[in-house]
């Protein structure tokens, strides 16, 4: 761990440092597949369907989106696909059987990463995950589960709880869960959609775990990351910045992106993903 980011063990060993975990973990638990195969997961979905949602244009229209690395609006047709009439797509009970399809019941396996995590003893996650692994390997000390649709409760819990955020939505409830761009408007327009990322920005020191430099800028990390930009000191820099884990030797200008958010990057070496990463939090552990 460089010398000059020793503010993640002082905020270890102060409970204030705060995980905010990508896909890449749920992929290591228990093998969910990655925003591109999502996709497909839901062109097969609505293909073996058994009620007449859909023909055979509409799926290629998905097709081609997806061809054209439109991933939100191929993901807001298919929603548009499975809404039933005038209703929201969140209130298709096909909508609401596919998420259930993918992210229920899932059997995590066993993982140094969790095992990592859960030795952080962090008081509160972060993540953009809809899925529940979090909350079944007890990365965190029994709390509650909170996601953008209540964003008081989220403030609440960032001050003095414990628990999980998931600020894409969780599965099992279809109206937060954050997938396409209408969704991402939803997600945007939001009256606390500001304070909340002020909040998560002053909550502690966040470490990224599991997102890759371009993962940390899609579009549905967006509106977080502007006001990030907002906040962070650009002229003296932050003292105490937020730090991404990231393979190999990010370039000048990820690094320079990455400060603008006041976001630091730490390389884990070219080393597997999943078990670099998990030393890297056993290093920083050991000093707690």
């Amino acid at each position: 761990m460089p010398d000059q980011l020793q503010h993640l063990r002082r905020a270890l060993r102060n409970n204030n440092l705060v995980p905010v975990i990508g896909s890449g973990f749920s992929t290591a638990l228990a093998g969910l597949p990655s925003w591109s195969e999502l996709l497909t997961r839901a062109i097969e979905y609505i293909a073996d369907s058994q009620v007449a949602l859909h023909d055979h244009k509409q799926i290629e229209v998905i097709k081609s989106l997806a061809a054209s690395n439109d991933l939100l609006d191929a993901f807001g047709y298919f929603q548009k696909i499975l809404s039933s009439g005038d209703r929201p797509h969140y209130d298709s009970l096909e909508y609401e059987g596919f998420l259930y399809e993918v992210f229920h019941n899932l059997t995590p396996a066993p993982s140094q990463l969790a095992r990592a995590l859960k030795g952080l003893r962090s008081r509160v996650v972060l993540t953009t995950n809809y899925d529940l692994l979090i909350e079944q390997s007890e990365i965190t000390s029994k709390g509650r589960s909170e996601t953008w649709l209540d964003p008081s409760a989220i403030r609440t819990l960032l001050r003095s709880g414990s628990g999980v955020v998931h600020l894409h939505g969780r599965y099992d409830i279809p109206s937060s869960v954050i997938l396409s761009t209408a969704d991402y408007g939803r997600l945007v327009t939001a009256d606390d959609a500001t304070t909340v990322a002020q909040a998560a920005f002053h909550s502690g020191v966040l470490l990224f775990i599991g997102s890759s430099i371009d993962g940390i800028s899609d579009p549905h990390l967006g509106r977080l990351l502007e006001e990030f930009s907002r906040i962070t000191d650009r002229t003296r820099r932050e003292e105490a910045p937020h730090v991404v884990l990231v393979p190999g030797r990010p370039t000048g200008l990820e690094v320079a992106r990455l400060k603008a958010y006041g976001i630091e990057p730490i390389s884990y070496g070219p080393d597997h993903r999943t078990r670099a990463t998990s030393r890297s939090l056993v290093v920083l552990d050991s000093s707690h």
